[in-house]
């Protein structure tokens, strides 16, 4: 099993903060871990497995949050968005 962290933002939305009222700063944040397997497809004339392509097994999001880019205000998105 292979867990591979990884971190990705999204463009920043029109929201605004309700920690310091910027307009246009809020990103969501999101870090992942992803399980990877490779197939064994055949084996080779040595007797050497032989490997597909690489497929992910499952995705679970370790964080999912909104963050706000001016001035640091983190929310895991429990109330305030349901209220834009």
């Amino acid at each position: 099993m292979t867990l591979e962290p990884n971190a990705t933002d999204a463009e920043p939305t029109n929201a605004v903060c309700p920690d310091c009222g910027q307009e246009g700063s809020i990103t969501n944040v999101q870090e992942v871990e992803q399980e990877h397997i490779y197939p064994i497809l055949g084996f080779d004339p040595n007797g050497e497995p032989r490997y597909g392509p690489r497929v992910i097994t499952w995705t679970v999001y370790t964080l999912n949050e909104a963050r706000c880019d001016q001035c640091g205000w983190e929310d895991d998105f429990d109330h305030w968005l349901t209220n834009l």
